[in-house]
């Protein structure tokens, strides 16, 4: 599959593992996935050079570098942890991307050690590309991510990780506007009732939009940075309007076109990820979100006044919604409250992640207490992404065990997942120690 492993030499039978992905997406994070990679790289370093010095350790440590952890090629995600944990989905291998099937771009690359090319034989009975030796020998697994909601903390320690339910839905007419403001209250209510919840209409009617618009950089799982609105006759009246849309909202509206005809509103807000974003304009600068509540509420006012949202294609609008909850019941709750409340629209499933609602509680403490030592502020956080640790989580050893897993999170300054992310290099380095001194920790341990 072409993932890529660095073990310490020696005669160790037990391993702790850590590393990230190194693969983007258009309009990616600059530090998504690659933090990871480099912290787990220069701990194994580190660690290597005290073993070398002839300090002693109860285990050895490895570095992996996944591949395919985005989305964005063969529209899905993980594919490269999933095919070491053996489970891909046999249907993916002849899902096609750009005029290749995945199996064909697999078996098309070269294993760089011995010259020799990869196969999907073992995808293909659904076993893992890993040795079952291999996988028993992995004591634990660290992964190191980025996180923009650590408001008041240095560090974060994931608790829980987020599943999605990602689906697109399709309107005959432009009820997508009150749809979807619905389903904004629907989910402040649950959120107020206590339920872990996300939720973000990243995608609204993008289809029919020229290729230099900003709006062909929305995607499911960012919040929008950019809409566009035009309102037919827009009354005159609507400068109030705009200006509370702005401060609720926390975006800017630059307004357009002929107000004798027809107006365009450009919102301007900021794209960050749209699991791992608290709701509320606290912490979002949500385009779509803005939009579509500046067209419900001059509906409310002015009935007459007619509006399009984007760029619809025949008459038809389009959405996509990403849903995120730590929690397995309350996920599928919700998600039974969205489709009820669908007013005849077509919906298809896009895709769906399951959470996990408990880390292990042992790494999480020690890596918690690895932190406070450090002098830093630290959390336990649900994460809003899923990464590759969740397919890690997942192995199955020989004795019915399964490997844990341990994320830690480092503070990014209000945006993530996008251009505009941005980490302090104090904030790197902070996740970096509480990473490498765990793994420390664990390898000079004789149990975990």
């Amino acid at each position: 599959m072409g993932n890529l492993f660095a073990l310490t030499p020696g005669n160790s039978t037990k391993y702790i593992l850590s590393g990230s992905h190194l693969d983007s997406v258009r309009k990616g994070g600059n530090f998504d996935g690659v933090i990871g990679v480099v912290g787990a790289l220069e701990t194994v370093s580190q660690i290597r050079k005290r073993m070398d010095a002839g300090e002693l350790f109860s285990k050895g440590v490895g570095l992996v570098v996944w591949r395919g952890e985005e989305s964005a090629s063969y529209s899905a995600a993980y594919k490269g942890s999933l095919a070491a944990a053996g489970l891909m989905s046999v249907d993916l291998l002849d899902r096609e991307d750009k005029g290749f099937s995945l199996e064909d771009a697999i078996n098309s690359q070269k294993n760089p050690l011995t010259g020799e090319n990869f196969n999907t034989n073992q995808l293909r009975l659904g076993q893992s590309t890993l040795s079952q030796q291999f996988i028993d020998s992995i004591d634990a697994y660290v992964e190191m991510h980025t996180a923009q909601y650590l408001m008041n903390h240095d560090v974060g320690i994931a608790n829980s990780i987020r599943g999605a339910e990602r689906l697109q839905i399709e309107f005959m007419s432009d009820i997508i506007v009150d749809f979807l403001v619905n389903l904004d209250k629907f989910a402040v209510e649950r959120i107020a009732k206590g339920v872990d919840l996300v939720q973000t209409a990243g995608v609204i009617n993008i289809g029919g939009s020229p290729e230099e618009s900003p709006l062909q950089y929305c995607s499911l799982n960012t919040i929008s940075g950019y809409a566009e609105i035009r309102m037919e006759h827009p009354n005159a009246n609507m400068r109030y309007m705009i200006d509370a849309m702005q401060k609720v909202h926390n975006v800017t509206i630059r307004v357009g076109g002929d107000p004798e005809w027809e107006s365009i509103f450009y919102i301007l807000g900021k794209p960050g990820h749209s699991g791992a974003t608290p709701m509320g304009s606290r912490y979002r600068n949500d385009a779509n979100l803005a939009g579509l509540y500046l067209i419900n509420h001059t509906k409310k006012r002015y009935p007459w006044i007619k509006s399009e949202f984007n760029y619809p294609i025949d008459f038809i609008d389009r959405c996509q919604v990403d849903i995120r909850s730590n929690n397995t019941e309350q996920l599928s709750q919700y998600l039974q409250i969205v489709l009820a409340a669908r007013n005849g629209a077509e919906v298809k499933h896009l895709s769906s992640t399951s959470p996990v609602e408990y880390m292990d509680q042992r790494l999480q403490d020690l890596a918690f207490n690895q932190s406070v030592k450090l002098g830093y502020e630290t959390a336990y956080v649900p994460s809003g992404a899923g990464h590759d640790i969740v397919s890690v989580m997942k192995m199955n050893k020989s004795d019915g065990s399964t490997i844990p897993g341990l994320l830690i999170l480092a503070k990014c300054n209000g945006q993530s997942h996008c251009p505009e992310e941005n980490i302090e290099s104090q904030n790197i380095v902070n996740a970096a120690n509480v990473q490498a001194n765990s793994i420390y920790t664990l390898a000079k341990s004789r149990i975990i």
